[in-house]
């Protein structure tokens, strides 16, 4: 496993500034609310009961049913109850309860779990010294939480140039505070950065900017949040592999850093440090970032997708990268979309669930181990 190639998608879906549960953390669907997310080989799902399935990779336990053994179809994370949010890291994943409060599962060689200590766990354990949690975003090896008072706190791996936010080089296995950051609404971590909307609709981000991801211009790392330069009037935020993208008020996209595989979608190769806009994509009410990928979801119930695609991660029916969106092939009716490392997911209005992409440890959740470059039921839900 590569844990480098790690990202977490919270999920992400229309304007929602100042919204209970950070940017997005939800669809409603008449009684029902569902989320789904997707990490570096493993999926979950939060089902409107307030209870979580996971499947894919588990080797760390981090699909949460008490166990190691890999599976690919959803199994129960077990005794977590009174979930409203989920977000997957590299080998972790994390809830938000409705009290306020986050539990976490999995890996947590760096801390990432927040529980004190550094013992990996298949089965929920409560962070520590965290309450008041409105949202929730993981990286590779590191978990966030924004605080209904507009901070954020993070925890697990700072070797990444600081990437808490912190001002440190530590790893923390409890929450620290990122300095400097005040009147936040959503938070989105990426493999080596992590990114913040402030109710102005302006971006902040911090950590590794070897790619551009922080968007200020430069390429040069910080340990403390700086500015997304010339962008206003964001509603939503998604941090990817070392990519990042904004969903404006307008419901057009803006995106900067690596762009190798086109997963800025402005139809060239050209990266940097200056976000640049997705071509021939409006209407969207919804972003997320894998790796090298990226998707949305438009207003129409379409989710499109572009960059990497070597192993069908645009569900368009091919493996070709692609530098500009490209409609994923018969999904209709989608609510939510969530792009993990080289898979995504999607939510349709119906509530089931439909996977697509890389299957190598059973994360599309379809009973069995083959990719699909085309989305494919997810069995059970």
């Amino acid at each position: 496993m590569n844990f480098n190639n790690s990202v977490a998608a919270l999920l992400v879906v229309s304007s929602c500034i100042g919204a209970v549960l950070g940017c997005g953390s939800v669809v409603e669907l008449d009684d029902a609310t569902v989320v789904i997310a997707a990490g570096t080989d493993q999926s979950c799902a939060l089902l409107f009961d307030g209870t979580v399935r996971c499947w894919g990779q588990n080797e760390s336990g981090q699909l949460g049913n008490g166990s190691d053994i890999d599976s690919n179809v959803p199994v129960a994370v077990s005794g977590l109850m009174g979930a409203v949010g989920i977000s997957l890291g590299g080998h972790h994943t994390c809830a938000l309860l409705r009290d306020g409060t986050v539990r976490c599962w999995g890996l947590n060689f760096y801390g990432q779990l927040g529980s004190g200590s550094h013992t990996d766990s298949d089965v929920p354990v409560t962070v520590r010294h965290l309450t008041g949690a409105v949202g929730i975003s993981l990286g590779g090896h590191r978990s966030c939480a924004l605080l209904r008072d507009g901070t954020v706190r993070c925890w697990g791996s700072n070797s990444y140039y600081g990437n808490p936010g912190t001002g440190s080089d530590i790893d923390s296995s409890e929450p620290v505070a990122v300095n400097g950051l005040m009147d936040a609404v959503a938070i989105a971590a990426g493999i080596e950065h992590t990114c913040a909307l402030l109710r102005d609709g302006t971006v902040r981000c911090w950590g590794g900017n070897s790619r551009g991801q922080l968007g200020n211009g430069s390429g040069v790392d910080s340990s403390e949040p700086v500015v997304v330069s010339g962008l206003m009037d964001a509603v939503t935020i998604a941090a990817g592999g070392h990519h990042s993208c904004a969903l404006l008020g307008d419901d057009t996209i803006r995106c900067w850093g690596w762009n190798w595989f086109g997963q800025l979608g402005d139809g060239s190769k050209e990266g940097g440090g200056t976000s640049v806009a997705t071509s021939n994509l409006a209407g969207a009410v919804a972003i997320t970032a894998g790796s090298a990928h990226s998707c949305a979801l438009l207003r129409d119930e379409t989710v499109w997708c572009w960059g990497k695609n070597d192993l069908g991660n645009l569900g368009n029916g091919s493996v070709a990268h692609s530098h500009v969106p490209v409609a994923v092939r018969d999904l209709t009716g989608a609510v939510a979309v969530a792009a993990g490392v080289e898979h995504s997911c999607a939510v349709a209005r119906d509530e089931t669930v439909w996977c697509w992409g890389s299957n190598g440890s059973g994360q599309l959740g379809t009973g069995n181990n083959s990719g699909s470059r085309v989305p494919v039921k997810v069995s059970g839900l």
